[in-house]
């Protein structure tokens, strides 16, 4: 907000925010009690995810590349990155080495199989720096991993 209208005129804005917050929250929190208007929430949320999918399907049977980002109705997978270089999209995931996880193809492979399953992505690429590794050390080699895997 801070960018939109200033630093000062944020302040105030949020100020007066929260004063109205307080009086509404009472009479919010009752409606969170209420059997009927909680049954009216649910059958609204289900239509919207109803309506999601419909339209995500539809869309993937006509050939389009579809990724659902809905709050309710996910892909199996979100990977921590979505890539594209121009001609590819590449699903990025960055997985802590840890002596008790898997080995790395194991990890590979399970989540390539994830990210494939909603047919959006062109590749998914893992990279597996050591916890405690220092981000501007480690960083540069990590990027030429995924840029190697790029081409």
């Amino acid at each position: 907000m801070e960018s939109w209208v200033g630093e000062e005129r944020a302040r105030e804005i949020k100020a007066r925010m929260s004063l109205n917050s307080r009086g509404k929250a009472p009479q919010l929190k009752k409606l969170n009690d209420d059997p009927t208007i909680t049954a009216r929430r649910l059958a609204s949320r289900h239509f919207h995810d109803d309506v999601v999918l419909w339209l995500c399907n539809r869309l993937r049977k006509s050939g389009a590349r579809v990724f659902v980002l809905s709050e309710y109705v996910k892909e199996k997978r979100i990977p921590d990155a979505i890539v594209f270089d121009g001609r590819r999209l590449i699903a990025l995931e960055v997985e802590t080495e840890e002596r008790w996880k898997p080995s790395h193809a194991s990890t590979e492979d399970r989540l390539f199989r994830l990210n494939s399953s909603c047919g959006f992505f062109d590749q998914t690429k893992v990279v597996f720096p050591a916890v405690g590794d220092l981000v501007e050390e480690i960083g540069p080699e990590l990027l030429k991993q995924i840029n190697r895997e790029k081409d």
